[in-house]
């Protein structure tokens, strides 16, 4: 956890920034000295004053990013987080006739570990595979077969004698951080060999049939290697269950969707035919605590302690996105939810920090939309991006990783937080500033002073300036 010093103010200062409609202004570092432009929306920073440190570990990205794409890919972001899923969507050879992991893989995966330390960043690598001839009918993403259970274990020894033991025997840096599966959750679709995430079976198979194998391995390369790995929970798809927001189905088409009470209630009728028998209450019942919680658990009866839990925020869920130009219409899985706001994460902090008060809270996944949105890459996405990251430092999450690479404008944000000296300063806000978040930074006893200002813009604007 980071430390928190208490506030230490040394007298106040008014900074009058201009907002920038849309986006957000980052003020440069200037001397204390220095008199304030016109004022349109003026806020009180004590710069003499240190809340806690800027936090540089909410700048991470997951993605599939190979080695040679590292340094070139985020070289103006200065990471300090790199996330891989290792399923079998992503990068994984094993051969079932010999029953070894393909040097390839091991290459590709070792290079990965190079590029991101080399960084100075945290490589975290989420294992959601299961090598198919030792599956349940063959679906990597799921539990061994229980007569294939120990060539399952034998899979995983080998892959983190590889990863870790080995490496530190060659004198290279080992994987640290592992996550125990990536969005076992998730309510539609888990089995789908186009995507990362999924598990095609139950939580209670998991813990018989997956964990064992998982924390046995864990544990022996400990025992073997001299290495403390950091260990995270299945990362959840999302904090908290949308039965826990909505109630119903129909509501949720109601309210996030925008269609009428009537249509609603006949498309939620119609949710176990599309979806298939129990769909619509894993749509509505699935996220949230249940797949970390009892993973805590049962690997603490293993002998494993679980170092960080892992959860995803995409806050326009349960919408994948917009895509231009804007149908006129709702549609059931676009548009634009209007519950979505940036201070979803301070809710998420403060409920996965009450829940798991020993584990480090990793966003391991977030933006504002998870699937196809054309609002990446431009200024309503940079402002809500810097927003967040404005919501997060004030919270009680450690550490974030943004999803994919931001392009265009949307880079601009992460840039920002780069460039805000080391402090974070206290900032009072004037009234009536809904929809403006502000972090102010400041080198403490130097007299220099930076501000993150964002305000979001209108849902009409789609492409305007960032600076």
């Amino acid at each position: 956890m980071r430390n928190r010093p208490d506030d230490r103010r040394k007298g106040a200062m008014l900074i009058a920034l201009a907002v920038l409609l849309g986006g957000f202004v980052l003020a440069p570092a200037t001397d204390a000295s220095t008199p304030p432009p016109a004022t349109t929306a003026p806020v009180v920073v004590d710069a003499g004053s240190v809340l806690r440190p800027v936090n540089r570990d909410l700048v991470g990205f997951h993605g599939r990013t190979a080695a040679a794409s590292i340094a070139t890919d985020y070289d103006d972001l200065a990471p300090t987080s790199h996330r891989h899923v290792m399923s079998d969507h992503d990068f994984i050879d094993f051969d079932c006739t010999t029953h070894t992991i393909a040097p390839a893989t091991i290459d590709y995966f070792g290079s990965w570990i190079d590029a991101v330390t080399a960084e100075g960043a945290r490589p975290i690598l989420s294992l959601s595979y299961v090598p198919p001839c030792f599956a349940r009918d063959g679906q990597p993403k799921g539990p061994p077969n229980p007569a294939e259970v120990d060539g399952y274990r034998k899979f995983l020894d080998d892959l983190f004698q590889a990863l870790v033991t080995d490496r530190v025997a060659a004198g290279e840096e080992p994987m640290r951080w592992f996550e125990l599966w990536n969005e076992p959750d998730v309510p539609i679709d888990p089995g789908s060999p186009s995507s990362g995430h999924g598990y095609v079976g139950t939580l209670d198979e998991y813990l018989a049939l997956n964990l064992p194998s998982l924390a046995g391995a864990i544990l022996e390369a400990e025992a073997d290697s001299g290495v403390d790995l950091q260990v995270g929970t299945p990362a959840a798809f999302a904090p908290w269950t949308f039965g826990s927001v909505y109630g119903d189905l129909a509501t949720m088409l109601e309210r996030a969707n925008g269609y009428d009470r009537a249509t609603a209630e006949a498309l939620a009728a119609q949710a176990d035919g599309l979806l298939g028998p129990g769909g619509s209450a894993r749509v509505m019942g699935n996220g949230g605590f249940q797949w970390p919680r009892a993973v805590t658990d049962a690997a603490a009866t293993l002998g494993l302690d679980i170092d960080f839990a892992s959860v995803h925020l995409y806050p326009n869920n349960p919408l994948q996105g917009v895509r231009f130009p804007e149908p006129t219409e709702p549609a059931l899985l676009e548009g634009r939810n209007p519950d979505a706001s940036p201070e979803d994460f301070a809710t998420l902090a403060e409920r996965w920090s009450a829940e798991f008060p020993g584990q480090e809270p990793v966003v391991s996944e977030w933006a504002l939309s998870a699937g196809a949105e054309d609002r990446f890459g431009t200024c309503e996405a940079a402002a809500f991006d810097a927003a967040a990251l404005s919501v997060m430092q004030d919270s009680a999450i450690d550490r974030a990783l943004y999803l994919g690479n931001p392009r265009a404008a949307e880079r601009a944000p992460f840039r920002a937080w780069r460039s805000l000296p080391a402090s974070q300063a206290g900032v009072t806000r004037p009234t009536g500033t809904d929809g403006l978040w502000t972090t102010a930074s400041t080198d403490a006893g130097r007299g220099r002073f930076a501000m993150m200002l964002v305000v979001t813009p209108p849902s009409t604007t789609r492409f305007c300036p960032v600076t």
